[in-house]
């Protein structure tokens, strides 16, 4: 089921592509598939990946609901432009029957929408410091499920220029490609093939500094073998609903709490409304952030 239209509401993403072609008017259907199909499999491994670190350990009823969830968390186009190659999407609004125990399914596929935009359609995505808080947020494997069907396939291409957008009138933003193999190793590094063990070993791409090879030639990286652990839950929480003495608050912008471990407990403060919480998991400690 698709939204028949959109209102100021509504959170929508805006693409509008402009194809490297001979024929300027015309879009290739296999760039618009390959397009979507991106989209698809980036979003669809984000909330998966999002709400398995919310719901840790879930009981069988709970599973079962998230399963649902799931299946019933789709991208949808919403709207087309064909003169302007313009594309509006958001997530599809159908929810059948049978959630008990998940509360308000219908605002966490919104919240995940809203969170997958701010994550990954971010003009600071290959930014150094972005980059950072990625690799604190996500695993090397979870990255790569995330941001490599986006970096393949709408970023390091040459077919087409995309730009994107909160409203109809102003898509106009875009990644900024790069050519520092290093960071984009980083945020994507290689899976070795047949790991073994605890770690997941990867390979990255580093630079080499100034030395020159046996023929004589500078080569400005390296591939080297690396391997990472799972690191801390310290990325920050973003929030835009605290609840209070039992009541649901929303705020018109997204905070951003801080995270840290303290004595084997996750402590997470918003300093500005004076709240601190902690508890052994990151996800209870979430929890006391959230409406009921």
């Amino acid at each position: 089921m698709q939204k028949s239209d959109t209102n100021q509401d509504e959170r929508v993403l805006y693409i509008r592509i402009e194809p490297n072609a001979a024929v300027p008017k015309a879009l290739n259907i296999k760039i618009l598939s390959k397009i979507l199909n991106a989209l698809d499999t980036s979003f669809e491994s984000f909330i998966q990946i999002e709400i398995a670190k919310r719901y840790l350990s879930p009981k069988p009823a709970l599973k079962k609901e998230i399963k649902q969830l799931f299946s019933e968390t789709i991208l949808s186009i919403t709207d087309f432009d064909f003169g302007r190659f313009t594309l509006a999407i958001a997530v599809d609004d159908v929810l059948e029957n049978g959630y008990r125990v998940l509360k308000n399914p219908s605002a966490l596929k919104e919240e995940l929408f809203a969170l997958y935009q701010n994550t990954v359609f971010s003009t600071d995505l290959l930014n150094a410091d972005y980059v950072k808080a990625s690799i604190q947020k996500y695993s090397p494997k979870e990255r790569i499920r995330i941001f490599q069907p986006v970096y393949d396939n709408l970023i390091n291409q040459n077919d087409f220029n995309l730009y994107f957008g909160n409203s109809k009138t102003a898509v106009s933003q875009s990644w900024l490609k790069t050519d520092d193999k290093e960071l984009v190793s980083s945020l994507l590094p290689e899976p070795v093939k047949k790991a073994k063990g605890e770690l997941e070993t990867y390979y990255q791409y580093v630079k080499t500094g100034e030395e020159n090879d046996l023929f004589g030639k500078r080569s400005k990286y390296k591939k080297v073998l690396v391997k990472e652990t799972a690191a801390p839950d310290l990325y920050p929480y973003q929030l835009q609903k605290i609840k209070v003495n039992g009541k649901e608050v929303s705020f018109t912008r997204q905070l951003t709490a801080t995270v840290s471990i303290n004595h084997n407990q996750y402590h997470i403060s918003l300093p500005e409304l004076q709240i601190k919480v902690q508890n052994e998991s990151r996800a209870d400690a979430e929890k006391a952030f959230m409406p009921i």
